[in-house]
């Protein structure tokens, strides 16, 4: 069997590489090649099928929270997992993947803000709404043909001077 993974490995590896895709992707710390190549896979044709338009994306994925009416009630319930569960377990992975690197990630926003939430809400809904906020950043890494920016997960201390809130 394990014979069998390496010689499927070796000739994804083959397909897969020239796909620029992948290698945008595997500018993310804690993503790795089939990782990669799994996400690229499903977002082939990305802006085609979605116009630039992130919530029909999350939509798509399944990592959107299902929404129940009722007059003047809005109750939010689980994520509805539609879409490709293979998608959606990539972008878990990847965001596994960057908890997993918390020497290199531990500072960014995306991480402050998942320990942040794991206390109150539990590791199960914070992986998830992490994952929706890597998922984000991953669309727009694709729609703009950029690789992973670690310079904008960094949460500045103060973002204007006193003189430019003031107006002086």
């Amino acid at each position: 069997m394990q014979e069998q993974i390496k010689v499927l490995e070796k000739r994804l590896h083959e397909m897969a590489r020239d796909d620029e895709d992948v290698d945008l992707l595997m500018s993310i710390p804690g993503v790795g090649f089939l990782t990669a190549s799994t996400i690229a896979a499903y977002t082939k044709d990305m802006d085609k099928r979605f116009c630039g338009d992130f919530k029909r994306f999350a939509s798509y994925v399944g990592i959107v929270p299902s929404v129940h009416n009722s007059n003047e009630r809005v109750h939010m319930g689980r994520i509805t997992k539609h879409g490709p569960q293979e998608l959606r377990t990539a972008l878990v992975q990847a965001t596994m993947g960057m908890i997993r690197l918390s020497k290199i990630t531990g500072e960014w926003r995306l991480m402050t803000d998942y320990r942040a939430m794991k206390t109150g809400k539990g590791s199960g809904k914070s992986i998830i709404a992490t994952t929706r906020k890597l998922a984000r950043i991953i669309f727009a890494m694709l729609h703009n043909r950029e690789p992973f920016n670690p310079a904008l997960m960094v949460r500045d201390k103060c973002l204007f001077t006193v003189e430019e809130v003031i107006g002086a």
